[in-house]
């Protein structure tokens, strides 16, 4: 027994370079691993552009939960600035909150409160 761990000391002190390497080798590629897919995740958001037209209570609250949305990058611009990005397809989409949009948004006319603007390749 104890020449067989001689034996096994001896090996270690002989390779212990290659058994350092093979002993961080995953922690070192886990680290890159996540890293990446950090990065990746990072890069992979959908922007869209955002018109406000309206200063509302309520209009500001739907900006906060887009901004909140964690796979977009809103990004806030005025009209002929937004439909120019979007026709450079730097923008997937625009969206518009038209003037009123609390006012209309309490009459219940939900299907006329934003106007949407998408390229070819949205």
């Amino acid at each position: 027994m104890k020449g067989s761990l001689y034996a096994r000391v001896l090996r270690i002190k002989k390779d212990w370079k290659s058994l350092i390497f093979l002993l961080i080798l995953p922690f070192s590629l886990t680290i890159l691993a996540t890293k990446v897919i950090d990065f990746w995740g990072e890069e992979s958001k959908i922007p869209i552009g955002l018109v406000v037209e309206d200063k509302s209570q309520l209009s500001s609250q739907l900006i906060k939960k887009l901004q909140d949305v964690p796979y977009l990058n809103v990004m806030l611009l005025d009209y002929l600035e937004a439909i120019n990005e979007l026709e450079k397809h730097k923008l997937d989409s625009v969206f518009v909150i038209d003037d009123h949009y609390e006012e209309m948004m309490m009459d219940g006319k939900r299907n006329q409160l934003v106007d949407a603007y998408s390229s070819n390749r949205s």
